[in-house]
């Protein structure tokens, strides 16, 4: 967990061949620290799954997609909700995936579930490693 809180909430899913940002709450520069800290540069990752569009999980993305030209993955309505913001504009590499679905980011399978808190319906996703030998246990973030 790189950071979890009203200041911000972002994560590391990490293989030795893969390495996913869950969700990018905190500053970008932050992000760059607290991943260096974990062994990795924004260089490294493979791409940023998204669970919604709240501003604690996605304030340093529009720096950290534009500067790393990092892949995006999130469902239909968390991009409906960032369409009209800078985010939308400047991170071009955009990878929708429908609620429910499950899909691949290098060795690591994210199978993705709804989950709901208060009015607002967001995305979980589970992360499981190809090979259980990588030492990563299937792991869950909502």
């Amino acid at each position: 967990m790189l950071g979890s809180g009203s200041a911000g909430n972002s994560a590391l899913v990490a293989t030795e061949h893969c390495k996913i940002l869950v969700d990018g709450g905190l500053s970008a520069r932050q992000v760059v620290l607290r991943l260096e800290q974990c062994g990795v540069t924004p260089e490294q990752l493979d791409g940023v799954v998204l669970t919604h569009e709240h501003a604690d999980h996605i304030c340093g993305l529009e720096v950290l997609c534009h500067k790393f030209d990092l892949p995006i993955y999130c469902n239909r309505l968390t991009a409906e909700a960032l369409r009209s913001s800078d985010l939308s504009e400047r991170c071009r590499n955009w990878r929708l995936f429908a609620t429910g679905a499950e899909f691949s980011i290098c060795d690591i399978t994210v199978q993705t579930f709804p989950c709901r808190t208060t009015r607002w319906i967001r995305s979980g996703s589970c992360f499981t490693p190809a090979q259980a030998a990588s030492g990563l246990s299937p792991t869950s973030v909502t």
